[in-house]
């Protein structure tokens, strides 16, 4: 088994915790969120799924939409 991670590890786990940054004003909201993406596992059912492609652009996203709004 893995170390354990201080930024969560999963799907459901780091889905929760990322949502919390997201709740919080545009400009504080993406400090942190991207590392509940690294250790993110998607479940094998979603393998071939918009799921699973839209968790691939994820990373990306959350960068680069850093303190917008809307």
């Amino acid at each position: 088994m893995p170390a354990k991670s201080e930024f969560g590890r999963g799907f459901v786990v780091n889905l929760m915790l990322l949502s919390r940054h997201f709740g919080l004003p545009p400009e504080k909201a993406f400090f942190g969120a991207a590392d509940h993406l690294n250790d993110l596992t998607v479940p094998e059912q979603f393998r071939g799924t918009e799921i699973e492609e839209l968790f691939g652009r994820a990373p990306g996203e959350t960068v680069s939409n850093r303190g917008q709004t809307g």
